[in-house]
């Protein structure tokens, strides 16, 4: 059986998306914040409605979600796709220019709305400062998902 969903390769793909859109190298972290406002966009004050649905304690995806994100740039790194670009401050990944024409394929519903994602990343996210993306995610991590937590609870206890 193969699992198409939380893996390197869709996980390449959005962090393509990304790195497309905004046309810069970045780092990790900021990637990771990057990929999880894609899909929980409306945990961003203003932001679009979210991709996926608004599960309990989604900020822990966070944790989780580096790892895979390293992964997917990993894999599209092999592929050509993205590069490494070595700066003072460490490592930062940039999509190469066969990066969007590979994009080019994609045409489904859902990439399309990835894409209208990553405009809006690229045009209100990323032109926050870095060091003001991490408080923000900081100061939520608590926040994000508690507001789902009330599903979690068996009626009557």
């Amino acid at each position: 059986m193969r699992i198409l969903f939380n893996t390197a390769m869709e996980s390449s793909v959005r962090s393509l998306v990304v790195l497309t859109t905004i046309a810069e190298a970045v780092d990790l972290d900021v990637l990771v914040i990057y990929d999880y406002f894609l899909v929980h966009s409306g945990d961003y004050p203003g932001g679009p409605s979210s991709l996926h649905p608004p599960v309990p304690h989604r900020s822990g995806e966070l944790l989780v979600r580096r790892d895979l994100v390293r992964a997917g740039l990993d894999y599209a790194r092999k592929k050509g796709l993205v590069e490494l670009c070595f700066a003072p401050d460490g490592v930062r990944y940039r999509a190469t220019k066969i990066a969007q024409p590979f994009l080019s394929y994609f045409t489904t519903k859902y990439f399309l709305v990835v894409s209208k994602r990553a405009r809006w990343i690229a045009d209100e996210l990323h032109r926050r400062p870095r060091g003001e993306l991490l408080n923000l995610v900081d100061e939520n991590l608590d926040v994000w998902g508690a507001d789902t937590a009330q599903f979690l609870l068996v009626p009557g206890q």
